[in-house]
């Protein structure tokens, strides 16, 4: 498995983790509050500058009360 591989389906994450935030009509702020994480960080995984740990990718999904397959699995 190649880093563009890995690379790409990051970027995909990031991606339905935003549109998903988008939907519900969250701010950044208000996702990271309850993820209880920083609001930039937030901000630089949704750019896809930044792969959150698996703990932070973990408290994402709580906050959105998903189970962490739910940004990874192709919909």
């Amino acid at each position: 498995m190649s880093t563009t591989y890995a690379s790409r389906q990051a970027s995909r994450v990031a991606t339905r983790m935003k549109q998903e935030r988008e939907r519900r009509n969250w701010s950044q702020q208000k996702l990271a509050d309850m993820a209880g994480i920083d609001r930039k960080t937030v901000n630089r995984i949704e750019r896809g500058h930044f792969s959150p740990s698996m703990e932070t990718y973990f408290m994402l999904c709580q906050a959105y009360k998903v189970s962490p397959s739910h940004f990874i699995t192709e919909k």
